[in-house]
């Protein structure tokens, strides 16, 4: 009966985690009256190891091949203003200890609307963020 419990338990907190317009998640601040058509798209980076970060961004996978940007950053994130509802392949080229190191990600910036979780109906986005860490270096 104690596994049963526990399963049930599970499954509700997979149920919560898994809306998109789940009262625990919306953040009202973020709100807007109007429906955004653009957002800034963020990637998060790790250091530069002192070479600087080469990043790219795509507009769908990376087998459309269509350049959108392309800069060298010596900073911790990227910010670009892109419109909504489109896929974004975002890499992040690092050079480390003279071995070269490609991160990618993708990710497509959406807008969504409440009604009722916040004190006035609003548009907010979500999907605008990726990362580009590094999880393994040799």
């Amino acid at each position: 009966m104690i596994n049963i419990n526990r399963i049930i338990i599970l499954l509700i907190i997979i149920i919560l985690i898994s809306c998109e317009d789940n009262r625990y998640f919306t953040d009202c601040t973020d709100c807007t009256a109007n429906e955004p058509v653009d957002v800034v798209l963020k990637a998060e980076l790790d250091n530069d190891f002192g070479n600087g970060i080469i990043v790219m961004l795509w507009n769908g996978t990376l087998e459309d091949n269509i350049l959108v940007d392309s800069i060298r950053t010596y900073g911790s994130s990227f910010e670009k203003r892109v419109p909504v509802n489109r896929l974004y392949t975002v890499t992040a080229t690092y050079l480390k200890n003279s071995t070269t190191y490609t991160v990618v990600n993708s990710t497509m910036p959406k807008v969504a609307y409440t009604s009722d979780l916040c004190d006035q109906p609003c548009y907010y986005l979500y999907d605008d963020k990726v990362s580009l860490h590094l999880k393994y270096t040799k």
